[in-house]
């Protein structure tokens, strides 16, 4: 986190894309809430908040 605020533009991230032992590392979220959490202004509307539930996930690589 600290190479995104002392960087400028997005070309000038290190790239963590690949490990050192050669294996890829891949993060994918099941889903995003919408902008606000009524802290200090309006909530996210209705239709953009991530309700409790099971979430699945099929991945084919090949």
């Amino acid at each position: 986190m600290s190479d995104i605020w002392k960087q400028h533009h997005p070309s000038e991230l290190t790239d963590l894309t690949m490990e050192k032992d050669g294996h890829w590392m891949v993060t994918i979220d099941a889903a995003h809430r919408g902008v606000g959490t009524a802290a200090c202004g309006p909530d996210t509307l209705e239709r953009y908040r991530v309700r409790p539930g099971i979430y699945r996930l099929n991945l084919i690589i090949w």
